[in-house]
């Protein structure tokens, strides 16, 4: 496993823990949180 495979890996983690914790019930805010958290890849 390369430095970057782990790198993506511990930083998926990280993401799916940080989204395991809210539930966001207005559409708008959960594509907004979804957008930035996955695709922006940003935390």
């Amino acid at each position: 496993m390369s430095i970057f495979n782990l790198h993506a890996n511990v930083v998926g983690d990280y993401r799916d823990s940080v989204r395991s914790f809210f539930t966001v019930a207005d559409d708008r805010a959960r594509e907004f949180i979804e957008r930035t958290l996955v695709e922006e890849q940003a935390l």
